[in-house]
């Protein structure tokens, strides 16, 4: 048989009209081989990095190939993204100075993109959620930022989805229920039910949960997915789920199993612990026989030289890692509120950074710096001063004035500025005592608002024109707090609203900055007289603190503390009017000028301010000590507003 093969060029017939089925399958087969020839050929130019010319594969064996050149093969890019959006180190994380400091150290390029989307959100948008874009050239870059960036979140954060919600127990779990499992099922069934039914991602929070145990007070399921209907419907199930949950809880009879005891539970346990206490008395008086028998002050001496001498040891033979490591250890006290813990974590990470960096090199100044911030938080004004200067000159020496990281640390120079004029202001203080130190403390606000300035020349030249960022956000609120302290209200009004504008837009209603931004406003209307106003602005700071942090955090007993000030200035004015129309009133015209100030100290206001007062001081107490300048400041508070109050 014969077959026709027309070309794609009009149909013309050409030389193998004449073919039989034999030589077609032949011509097929070779032009097959030169193909796979032609492909292998490309392949290994590929590999080697050269440029090849392709043959057209359908032409014939004995024809001239057609040649198009190929361009060589891109550079490969190694990428991650990585979500930040519910981390609680975003307010360090968004900065560019922290963008900066990974590429520098890693080499890879990273960059801030998406907006933050918060829980609860319906809104449709077509962003995505906030995250840190890594691109590295070589697989080992993309690795090291991203560990980089993971190390300076510490805990992982939930995960983000455009639309998500929580759904709350909303009862208290009592003691001996396991409240977990009857919500996740045996094995996670319940949990992995609604997943698969709903497509959505479903995490279990808050305290008594395995994970983010500091989101919520008691347990609370974290819905997430792309769709918000779907995540409607995954909502209306585990609502279904807990409300069964609920019934148990309040049907479940707690039952306390007998305590065992041991036979001799305290007869064993103090023989050891007075046999040691004689062994170690014995080694002492061997050691002060054989020294000599010296001194007291001699032995303490050498034990502070050995201690010494052991840590500088241990310091070389730990690695930059270990320091690493410690650094995020100290990061994560500090937002803790455990400012102590931070300290001794950052002093050990420099204690191994010294040994292997030297003194002048940039990643030892920010270790110095941020104990700086730990001596800020603890209240030592002068120490943290020092401590900001030195990290300074370091950075000074290193990379020279006018980098993001200078301007950091020279905005918290200000900030110990701040703190030492603040502190020249005594509870007791009459207005006799203030004028006194009133040099002292414009000395103070001068020289912390010249800090300040510096900064932001710095901070607003590296920002994009007409784009919020964070360090200018940051130093503008600074700028507010001297404004307010020395009775500039509505200045300070201005730039904490700027603050706070800049903020909402990088980070978001629900980040702890921001709540501080608004517990700042809040001191600015209490400045200006505008109580409920203030109260207001409190109030809104108070539910976004106490959320993140809890309840026993200073920052959130600083917000208690504020509201409670606010609460006496406010019943104040009330108890004056009050007192003003008892002149002809009886029986109270009778009264002595005590007691009339105390009954006009009643009322509502006076309850929330001994309230809000008393949790401030608890928590000061508790977490800063009773030689911190705020508890100093808020037992002064408790004892003058005692006695306007009855008990």
């Amino acid at each position: 048989k014969k077959r026709d093969i027309s070309t794609q060029n009009g149909g013309a017939e050409g030389e193998y009209e004449t073919m039989n089925t034999a030589q077609i399958a032949a011509l097929a087969a070779a032009a097959a081989i030169h193909k796979r020839q032609a492909q292998a050929q490309l392949v290994n130019a590929h590999v080697m990095g050269q440029q090849v010319l392709m043959p057209n594969a359908m032409m014939g064996l004995g024809a001239t190939p057609a040649v198009t050149p190929v361009a060589p093969p891109a550079q490969a890019q190694f990428i991650v993204d990585v979500d930040i959006n519910h981390s609680s180190q975003k307010h360090i994380l968004t900065r560019g100075t922290f963008a900066d400091q990974v590429s520098r150290s890693t080499g890879a390029a990273v960059s801030l993109r998406g907006a933050f989307r918060k829980i609860g959100a319906t809104n449709a948008t077509k962003d995505l959620c906030l995250h840190l874009h890594v691109v590295g050239k070589t697989l080992e870059e993309k690795k090291a930022a991203e560990m980089a960036i993971k190390q300076k979140m510490g805990d992982t954060p939930l995960p983000a989805f455009l639309y998500s919600d929580m759904v709350r127990l909303g009862c208290e779990v009592p003691y001996g229920f396991d409240a977990v499992t009857e919500i996740t099922g045996p094995d996670q069934a319940f949990m992995k039910h609604i997943q698969n039914e709903t497509n959505t991602t479903l995490v279990l929070v808050g305290r008594g949960a395995a994970d983010h145990q500091d989101i919520a007070d008691g347990l609370v399921v974290y819905i997430g997915a792309k769709e918000l209907k779907v995540v409607q419907d995954a909502a209306a199930l585990v609502n279904n789920l807990l409300e069964t949950v609920r019934a148990k809880c309040q049907s479940y009879v707690p039952t306390y199993a007998e305590p065992q005891y041991p036979q001799q539970p305290y007869a064993d346990a103090y023989n050891q612990q007075q046999q040691q206490q004689q062994q170690q008395q014995t080694q002492q008086q061997t050691q002060q026989q054989q020294g000599g028998r010296k001194s007291a002050h001699q032995v303490a001496f050498d034990q502070a030289a050995v201690q010494k001498q052991a840590k500088s040891q241990a310091a070389k033979i730990a690695t930059l890692d270990d320091a690493t490591t410690l650094g995020e250890k100290g990061t994560i006290s500090l937002s803790k509120g455990n400012y102590n813990e931070a300290l001794t974590a950052y002093d050990r990470c420099l204690s191994i950074q010294l040994s292997h960096l030297g003194d002048l090199h940039p990643v030892v100044a920010n270790t110095v710096d941020m104990m700086g911030v730990a001596l800020l938080r603890l209240g030592n004004g002068q120490e943290s001063l020092e401590t900001f200067e030195k990290a300074v000159y370091i950075h000074e020496k290193s990379t020279g004035q006018g980098t993001a990281d200078w301007a950091l640390v020279v905005m918290h120079v200000g900030q110990a500025f701040e703190l030492m004029a603040d502190n020249t202001k005594k509870v007791t203080d009459t207005m006799a005592d203030f004028n006194k130190k009133k040099g002292e403390f414009d000395n103070y606000t001068e020289r912390a608002y010249e800090m300040f300035e510096k900064a932001l020349d710095v901070f607003q030249a590296q920002a994009e024109a007409n784009e919020a960022d964070l360090d200018v956000a940051n130093v503008m609120m600074a700028m507010g707090n001297i404004h307010n302290i020395r009775g500039e209200y509505m200045e300070a009004l201005r730039k904490y609203k700027f603050s706070l504008e800049h903020k909402i837009t990088l980070l978001g209603e629900e980040d702890p900055s921001v709540g501080w931004s608004k517990n700042n406003i809040g001191n600015a209307f209490k400045g200006l007289g505008k109580y409920d106003e203030a109260l207001k602005w409190y109030n809104e700071a108070l539910t976004t603190v106490t959320k993140h942090y809890g309840t026993e955090h200073p920052e959130v007993a600083h917000v208690h503390w504020n509201m409670g000030l606010c609460y006496q200035s406010k019943g104040e004015g009330d108890a004056y009017k009050r007192k003003s129309d008892w002149s002809n009133v009886w029986p109270l015209k009778y009264f002595s000028a005590d007691l009339q100030n105390r009954v006009a100290h009643e009322g509502e206001d006076f309850e929330k301010m001994g309230q809000h007062l008393h949790h401030a001081f608890e928590v000061y107490m508790k977490r800063l000590g009773e030689d911190h300048i705020s508890t100093v400041r808020a037992t002064a508070a408790m004892f003058a507003t005692r006695e306007l109050v009855r008990d």
